[in-house]
């Protein structure tokens, strides 16, 4: 288990977080009794997340920043390892606590078009948390919905309320469940990649919502993306992860402008250099991210890393503490830092 920045400062602390998944085999397999092969979608992570604060959670398909989404907001149980949200370990908790927890930790859906239920009005689908996690009475359900749908900033929020979903445009659909999420006022709010499916024109006005609920209302995110360019944009601190482990942690611009890791320095390869005038020197992928069913022996990222050396083939490299607020999972770190790599 590697170092945990910031610990005493945080009020979401995850320690060896582990989550796998068992495979079935064929008929064949089971008819010669061979072993289950295992999962390791979630493989060890240490985070922790600050009052009001944004952590960008960032990786290709199949990183496992989605199943640690998921893990944090009690929709899956880990395999190991714990998860104290204040001062308590929520991993543990009994599934009708875990209802309860529902009105501190809330989680917004990448597909809106999914998330929203068609069979009810907008009123009626953003009152269900409110009647079954008992936050307010019947009585005050209405004004509880017309203020967090001006929250979201649909207006007038009365013509909204006797609307369906297929009314309703995607933008305004994932307004609607980030109003769903936020009428519980909740302390910690998982959002994965949830623009990732709007038409560019509306996902800046929705991540700017995002950072004005922030703002206004003290929550704290954990924003998973690919896409590091929305990341930089949204957080206060990024995780890169790879193959179910974190592989660089920091404050997000030191990051960006100098990763500590090959496989970030990778990722900023691709990113479009917003400044004219300015280019990056760009570094090369190597073939296709290894199946997570089969993760590589040494350092997990080494079949595509474009810096390999025999150690990292032999040995997997310990996330530690590389610069202040730095931390690293790469053997060469410290040479990647200083410009030697």
């Amino acid at each position: 288990m590697g170092a945990t920045l910031g610990l005493g400062n945080g009020f979401l602390h995850i320690k060896d977080l582990q989550k796998l998944f068992a495979l079935r085999g064929g008929f064949i397999d089971s008819l010669l009794g061979r072993t289950q092969s295992v999962v390791r979608a979630v493989d060890g992570v240490d985070l922790t997340v600050s009052p009001g604060e944004i952590l960008g959670l960032v990786g290709e398909s199949g990183s496992g920043k989605t199943t640690l989404g998921r893990l944090v907001a009690m929709l899956d149980r880990p395999t190991s390892g714990s998860i104290e949200f204040r001062e308590r370990d929520i991993a543990q908790l009994s599934r009708a606590e875990v209802w309860q927890l529902r009105r501190d930790i809330q989680m917004i859906f990448q597909n809106p078009y999914e998330s929203v239920d068609p069979r009810y009005t907008i009123a009626g689908w953003l009152a269900e948390p409110l009647r079954l996690l008992r936050i307010t009475s019947a009585s005050e359900y209405r004004d509880r919905i017309l203020e967090v749908l001006s929250q979201v900033e649909l207006r007038p929020a009365e013509s909204f309320l006797d609307r369906y979903p297929h009314e309703l445009s995607g933008g305004q659909r994932q307004r609607v469940c980030i109003a769903r999420a936020a009428i519980v006022k909740p302390k910690l709010m998982i959002a994965d990649e949830p623009v990732s499916m709007l038409d560019v024109s509306v996902r800046s006005g929705l991540m700017k919502l995002m950072l004005d609920m922030r703002n206004e209302l003290g929550m704290a995110f954990i924003y998973i993306t690919h896409d590091l360019a929305v990341a930089r944009y949204m957080s206060d601190r990024i995780a890169v992860m790879y193959l179910g482990k974190i592989v660089e942690l920091g404050p997000v611009d030191e990051v960006i402008e100098k990763p500590a890791h090959p496989y970030t320095k990778i990722l900023m390869s691709a990113v479009p250099e917003p400044r004219p005038g300015r280019s990056r020197r760009r570094a090369n992928l190597k073939g296709e991210a290894a199946s997570i069913k089969e993760i590589p022996g040494g350092c997990r990222f080494h079949p595509r890393c474009p810096m390999v050396q025999p150690k990292c083939e032999e040995e997997e490299p310990p996330f530690v503490t590389v610069d202040k607020d730095r931390e690293s999972a790469c053997h060469f770190s410290a040479q990647l830092l200083n410009g030697a790599m």
